[in-house]
């Protein structure tokens, strides 16, 4: 992956490290927090993206960038299970997005997530949309096609 990839995956923006916060479990009973991810670990990675970057459409602008597993941008699973934390750096929305059929494993695995700008995950699937703004501590899971509120016990907003 070039300078120039990673310039557009993370909007400019120079992080270091890319970090998961311990209330995760929290949000997916069945899942931990994935271990401290580097960029490094994910700049590495070449991956085969389900939607080419020139068909990346302008669809929401100023949201920054998201964490998301490649079963959403690799795969082509629609996103089943969306947080908002706080973010951990300038640029970070504080987006998480996830198929919602992810195992530890595979969450575990670095190379199974990697950073995107908001808009590039809403091209993926539109229905993210209409719930970007809502705020820290959020979480939204998809019910017979539908993104439904989640109840997160113990999260600031």
């Amino acid at each position: 992956m070039s300078r120039l990839d990673l310039e557009a995956i993370f909007g400019g923006a120079r992080l270091q490290e890319a970090t998961a916060k311990e209330k995760f479990s929290s949000l997916h009973p069945s899942l931990r927090a994935p271990r401290r991810l580097r960029l490094k670990e994910i700049a590495v990675m070449t991956k085969s993206f389900r939607i080419d970057a020139s068909q990346i459409k302008p669809l929401v602008s100023g949201y920054g960038y998201c964490y998301a597993t490649d079963r959403i941008v690799v795969d082509g699973a629609r996103v089943g299970f969306m947080y908002r934390e706080r973010p951990d750096r300038e640029r970070d929305s504080g987006w998480r997005f996830f198929s919602g059929d992810e195992d530890q494993k595979y969450v575990d695995n670095p190379n199974n997530i990697g950073i995107y700008d908001v808009n590039t995950i809403a091209n993926y699937d539109s229905d993210v949309i209409p719930h970007l703004d809502a705020p820290y501590g959020s979480a939204f899971s998809r019910v017979a096609g539908v993104f439904q509120p989640q109840d997160i016990p113990n999260q600031p907003n």
